[in-house]
């Protein structure tokens, strides 16, 4: 998703945009599922063996043990340079050993931290004083002092720009933008015949999520204005708005933040307009760290490389559980001869997605012979995901099938073909291949795509397709993943994605790079 300030500034084009891990991955063969052992030949390597592939039950066991990551408070969540992405980083370079590859080297990161473990909201007179239950933390937001800022609680409506010192040492009240489109944008941006709904799914509903949103206009137009914090209403019941992290672009601000849910938010309107008072407390902490992106390969018969590529930080077992499908598809692509392997596979894994794409915008800056010899690249982000909305009273479940998928990509046939058939091997469905949405975009001021892929490509110039799908819950903490996802579709996701990249090292570099779509 995620690419931060990206996910966040195309939502008005688009309608998609992810304690210390112990065990996420077979930690002994006498209580996990067994790894697949078989002997792997050149056949193989065209169409995969699904019987020597990840069976379904480790899929589950890596997500049951992710949801347990995080601060007690924040559960799933693995903020950028934590101690909780750090521990999982390890783990993921000790599980990709396990899977074959000989070495895994790390880049280092140098990044802000900027975490948190307290927040709070109060009122502290009216009928109503105490306590205001909180949904979360605005991310990169400013910081208080323990005891927090206080003063009149004051409602900016949607659309007004404050004069500058208008806000001086108020909260302000506000309602978080959101950007609802129609699913036929699908059709819009897909590539010609590469829109895969063999089921004929209605496209005329419309596409509401909680992160597609104009948050970042607003936070910076309520600092001008010198507000001593800020409290945004997501248009959400409670179990939708819990949780959320965004914007998640690493920039710092100023102003302290948090969010509230709808109901929270109506009530507190009205405190707003009998003009009590409030105190908003947010002691986070920034520091200087060292993130790492993940580096290894699989070799084959040439030192042309394709990348299969996903993120290590997130918010939930979801966002992002490319990791653990790139562990399987690994596992697999490991046991191969190297005969049946035309170019070699680089496995990367970056950091820095909760950061602005730190991570991924280091390795193509500092890792300029690596990226001379990438002929494409995969992102896989997100797999698996079942469709949650808002329910008839105000609850948030299933509504029945998947949430739509998009592969994104430059206009190259021979990249595009290779995603489309990926998708209809998986049966992932309803999906398109899709264009990117700024295919001249610089990748930070502007994004090409959501996704951690499109700095490969808008930074680094690489033929890069990125997998994504945007569920409401995808950038909520502190949620249960295990009754959002359809593993037997996450596995064959998985298989597909591992015949992709088998079909983009048999394809040639000019191939790749040549953009004949429109």
């Amino acid at each position: 998703m995620t690419s931060g300030q990206s996910f966040l500034a195309v939502g008005a084009m688009m309608l998609i945009a992810a304690g210390s891990v112990v065990s996420w991955a077979d930690p002994s063969p006498t209580t996990a599922t067994t790894w697949p052992s078989g002997t792997l030949g050149a056949d193989d390597a065209l169409t995969v063996n699904e019987s020597e592939f990840m069976p379904v039950e480790q899929f589950m066991e890596w997500t049951e043990a992710l949801d347990q990551i995080g601060p007690a408070n924040q559960k799933g969540l693995r903020a950028t340079g934590s101690g909780e992405e750090k521990d999982y980083i390890d783990q993921l370079r000790r599980d990709l050993r396990r899977a074959g590859l000989k070495r895994v080297r790390t880049q280092a990161v140098p990044m802000d931290r900027w975490t948190t473990t307290e927040w709070s909201l109060e009122l502290l007179d009216g009928p109503a004083a105490g306590p205001v239950r909180t949904a979360s933390y605005i991310p990169y937001s400013g910081r208080t002092e323990a005891g927090g800022v206080s003063g009149a609680l004051v409602y900016v409506a949607p659309g007004a720009t404050p004069a500058p010192g208008s806000l001086d040492g108020k909260i302000a009240l506000f309602d978080v933008p959101l950007t609802i489109v129609p699913l036929t944008i699908f059709t819009v941006l897909s590539y010609p015949d590469r829109l895969y709904n063999p089921d004929g799914e209605d496209t005329s509903q419309l596409y509401k999520r909680p992160y597609l949103n104009g948050v970042i206009p607003v936070l910076e137009s309520l600092e001008a204005a010198g507000a001593a914090g800020v409290v945004g209403i997501l248009d959400y019941p409670s179990d939708g708005a819990d949780g959320s992290y965004f914007p998640y672009d690493g920039i710092i601000r100023e102003v302290p933040g948090l969010y509230v849910d709808r109901a929270t938010g109506a009530a507190l309107k009205e405190r707003a307009a009998a003009g009590t008072n409030a105190r908003l407390a947010l002691p986070a902490k920034v520091k200087r760290v060292k993130s790492r992106n993940l580096i290894a390969f699989i070799p084959g018969q040439s030192k042309e490389l394709v990348v299969l590529h996903s993120h290590t930080d997130g918010t939930n077992a979801i966002e992002d559980n490319g990791p653990a499908a790139i562990v399987a598809m690994t596992q697999y692509l490991s046991r191969l001869p190297r005969e049946a392997l035309p170019r070699t596979i680089m496995i990367l894994l970056t950091t820095g997605h909760f950061a602005g794409g730190a991570g991924a915008r280091a390795f193509v800056e500092r890792k300029p012979k690596l990226v001379a010899r990438i002929n494409a690249a995969f992102t896989v982000e997100h797999l698996g995901t079942l469709r949650w909305d808002e329910l008839p009273g105000g609850i948030m479940g299933p509504t029945g099938g998947y949430e739509p998928g998009a592969i994104f990509a430059p206009g190259s046939t021979a990249l595009v073909d290779s995603a489309y058939g990926a998708l209809v091997d998986a049966d992932a469905k309803p999906a398109g291949v899709l264009k990117p949405l700024a295919p001249e975009a610089d990748g930070i001021t502007t994004p090409a795509w959501p996704g951690e892929g499109q700095y490969l490509f808008a930074v680094g110039d690489i033929p890069t397709a990125n997998y994504i799908t945007g569920p409401t819950y995808l950038l909520n903490w502190g949620i249960t993943t295990m009754d959002k996802l359809d593993f037997d579709r996450m596995r064959a996701e998985a298989i597909a994605f591992t015949e992709m990249i088998l079909r983009l090292g048999r394809t040639s570099r000019e191939e790749l790079r040549t953009y004949d779509l429109s």
